[in-house]
């Protein structure tokens, strides 16, 4: 710490300082109290050298947060009095006791250590029995940390995704949680700060509301197993449909028995089958196959865990997501347009495969391209490209492909005739390769663009077939999608002088056109396997990067250590 830091420091200590000694009813309500400063302080610098804080057993999980909260309160207790806990503990306790609500755990923000120790305290001031004072500070510590925890991974989740997936691109959001932290407590009311802190957008809350419900599931015994549906009697098969009906009933899929059974009965049935169907990424045909069998009997245990996993997911999102946003859900291979909380349009997309895969993040939509090139990336002109030159001579004239050589300031074009493409190794591959604007372009006719690190975009494609396939993992990592005409349409639908039948007369021209948007959308790459749609139905849909396995373990283990850098907010 340098000269002016240590003079700031020192000046903000006797503020403080001034402030108990000069306001009378602060300070004799806190007489007592004061003495305890100087052995928290003692603590928290202890804990600083050592970089661990031990209490009850129990472990700090930001010492170095906790050193910061205390020297701002001249190391003066906020949850501890001279006649014990304060209320203000008690309406912590009791927020934090509805962490569950969130697919997080209660006991992991010191829940047991903090009740065990007030209720020590309050038995020993009943029996006129002293209270150690270095237990007090555990008590007093150990809330704040609390806290601190808590309210972190309802804000930014409990796992920190960019050390789970490398190349995973994080977002710092705006809300300063340590103000947070300090009006709480100061003023004792935590659950709305802690409801101001979880992600604000439906689908969050609709997932989280989705949470509740299946966890009611479980608590009335969860649902029935359906054995495969064998006619070989009457009283069999009506026990069958006895079960697959309070099965459907019990997750929504099939309306509230009414009686006397109507003959609507078995056309009802399908329609939930088909409805159980659609939830769960099957094909709709309403009757109980193989594939759908085994999707009823996930245990519902499994599919609490699955949305856990994504609430944890959502959490990771930008605080704002926009008033109009697009929403690329690989897992469901679907693209959906929000403006207002309503869906504008959505659209079936091709995603990553698996050795390719789409990676998530957020940008922002700043411009489209018209009859793009498309540049293509080294990976694939090793792997695929060159070998198909080597194979055919006329490869890269079918395909409409350049070569390209790299000069200072430019790319120059080499005749590809010249070339003696079967004594190039693809590690010693010095070209580049560029596909001209075109019906057979992988690109199709039109991209849009939203920079990132990741070099990924959604654009058009010349195979169409590809989306009526039920599973979709067969591009590169750029998002292919079965609708690119409407989505530009609606993009640029404000911008002057544009509209759909100009937007397929530019496409007709062949040349290449950037076209920029007046307004950012924001685009957010997410990978989900339970969310809720805007009908309120909740969605199960197949773990296709497995993906899920991972996180679930991370949410099992430990929580990381937070330190102060994590609760500042990015720098503009």
């Amino acid at each position: 710490m340098n000269l002016s830091e240590n003079i700031l420091r020192a000046a903000c200590m006797l503020y403080v300082t001034a402030i108990f000694f000069l306001w009378p009813a602060t300070g004799s309500a806190n007489t007592d109290m004061h003495a305890l400063g100087d052995p928290i302080q003692k603590r928290l610098e202890a804990a600083l050298e050592s970089q661990v804080m031990l209490f009850e057993g129990a472990v700090a999980y930001a010492p170095a947060v906790l050193q910061d909260i205390y020297w701002t309160r001249a190391y003066q207790p906020a949850w501890i009095g001279a006649e014990g806990p304060r209320p203000q503990m008690d309406a912590l306790l009791n927020a934090i006791r509805r962490a569950g609500q969130d697919g997080l755990k209660p006991e992991e923000y010191h829940f047991s250590e903090i009740t065990a120790l007030a209720s020590e305290w309050r038995k020993s001031r009943e029996s006129n029995l002293p209270f150690p004072v270095a237990r007090q500070i555990d008590l007093e510590l150990l809330v704040t940390d609390a806290l601190v925890a808590y309210g972190f991974h309802l804000l930014n989740g409990r796992v920190n995704p960019e050390k789970l997936y490398p190349d995973w691109a994080s977002y710092s959001k705006d809300f300063h949680l340590p103000a947070v932290i300090d009006t709480i407590m100061n003023d004792g009311q935590p659950e709305a700060a802690f409801q101001r802190l979880m992600p604000q957008d439906p689908l969050y809350r609709d997932l989280r509301q989705a949470f509740a419900v299946y966890k009611d599931i479980a608590e009335s015994g969860g649902w029935p197993t359906i054995p495969e549906s064998r006619k070989r009697g009457k009283e069999d098969h009506h026990h069958y449909l006895s079960l697959l009906k309070q099965r459907l009933r019990l997750t929504g899929d099939l309306p509230p028995a009414e009686a006397p059974e109507s003959a609507d009965d078995d056309k009802n049935l399908k329609a939930a089958v088909r409805r159980f169907q659609k939830r769960h990424g099957l094909q709709a045909n309403g009757v109980v196959g193989p594939a759908t069998l085994k999707e009823m009997n996930v245990p519902v245990e499994k599919r609490i865990e699955q949305i856990r996993i994504n609430l944890e997911r959502l959490r990771w999102l930008p605080e704002k997501i926009g008033r109009r946003h697009i929403l690329v859900n690989i897992a469901d291979f679907m693209l959906t347009v929000f403006q207002d909380d309503r869906v504008i349009m959505d659209m079936p997309i091709v995603v990553g495969k698996l050795d390719q895969r789409t990676f998530t993040f957020s940008a922002k939509m700043t411009y489209l391209e018209l009859n793009p090139y498309w540049n293509i990336p080294k990976a694939i002109a090793e792997k695929e490209i060159l070998p198909e030159v080597k194979k055919d001579p006329e490869y890269l004239t079918k395909k409409k492909i350049r070569v390209l050589e790299y000069r200072r300031y430019e790319d120059k074009e080499i005749d590809a005739a010249v070339i003696d493409w079967l004594k190039i190794r693809p590690d010693k591959l010095r070209y580049s390769f560029r596909q001209d604007p075109g019906p057979g372009n992988a690109l199709g006719r039109i991209k849009f663009m939203f920079p990132n690190k990741f070099n990924i975009y959604l654009h058009d494609t010349p195979e169409r077939h590809l989306f009526k396939r039920k599973r979709r993992t067969f591009s590169h990592g750029c998002i292919r999608i079965a609708k690119p005409i409407d989505l530009a349409e609606y993009l640029l639908k404000n911008e002057r002088g544009w509209d759909r039948r100009k937007i397929l007369a530019e496409i007709g021209r062949g040349k290449r056109q950037i076209v920029s948007l007046s307004s950012a959308i924001d685009v957010h790459i997410v990978y989900l396997t339970a969310w809720t749609n805007p009908q309120g139905d909740v969605q199960f849909h197949n773990d296709i990067y497995e993906g899920d396995t991972i996180l679930l373990q991370a949410l099992n283990e430990k929580p990381r250590a937070i330190v102060p850098d994590d609760l500042r907010p990015p720098v503009k």
